[in-house]
């Protein structure tokens, strides 16, 4: 009886494995610049463009259900540059099965953008600015655990005498309409992403797995 109530123990735990196998669907990003470059003592802007698998949202960065994630960006400052407000789009109402009111999500293709002031000291020269990216993806029925990503752009700073030429500008300036919040507010409400796990994590759960083949199934229950 103990064999056989063991062997079921594990047949749950094989039952779990393909769900945690498959993973939590993931979104593309592609971070864009509003112009090729920028000139000391001015401003920019810079957008995520956020793009999940089809039939998929997330969690506005604000979701009436304290529960759900919420949508997050944050940009870690530069010396030179700083991060006036991270912009979001508007929200929009999805009702999901089970759900006594509406959520407030993003749709499966969005952008969020940032403002930046660029400093008058600032030399010329690549700056690479570096955030994280917080998201919740979910469906009509329920949704998946959070992912936070590192995400980065490229700010050319070039001399007030070279000219700037426009690359994404109606892209970026489309980006509005939802909520801004303060950069430096953002960058303090969103902790880092978790750490890889190491590789032998994986390779010790394979090799649990490859024990069970010693165990004989006399039967199973739902």
């Amino acid at each position: 009886m103990a064999r056989t109530l063991l062997a079921g123990f594990f047949l749950v735990l094989i039952g779990a494995g393909p769900a945690v196998a498959q993973g939590r669907p993931t979104a593309a990003l592609r971070p864009v610049v509003e112009a090729d470059a920028v000139h000391p003592g001015t401003s920019a802007r810079v957008a995520l463009v956020v793009t999940l698998p089809p039939n998929l949202h997330v969690q506005s960065n604000q979701p009436r259900d304290r529960d759900l994630i919420p949508t997050a960006l944050a940009i870690e400052p530069v010396p030179g540059v700083t991060v006036s407000h991270i912009v979001y789009p508007p929200a929009m109402d999805f009702a999901q099965i089970g759900q006594r009111e509406p959520l407030l999500v993003f749709p499966h293709e969005f952008a969020v953008a940032a403002e930046l002031a660029v400093g008058a000291s600032v030399a010329p020269g690549d700056l690479t600015l570096r955030g994280r990216f917080r998201y919740q993806a979910c469906d009509d029925r329920g949704c998946f655990g959070p992912i936070t990503v590192p995400v980065e752009w490229t700010l050319k700073v070039v001399a007030a005498s070279t000219p700037v030429t426009p690359v994404n500008r109606a892209l970026v300036a489309g980006v509005g309409g939802g909520d801004r919040v303060d950069g430096a507010a953002a960058l303090a409400a969103l902790p880092p992403g978790a750490a890889p796990r190491p590789a032998s994590s994986a390779a010790g759960a394979a090799s649990a797995l490859a024990r069970l083949d010693r165990f004989t199934i006399l039967a199973t229950e739902g």
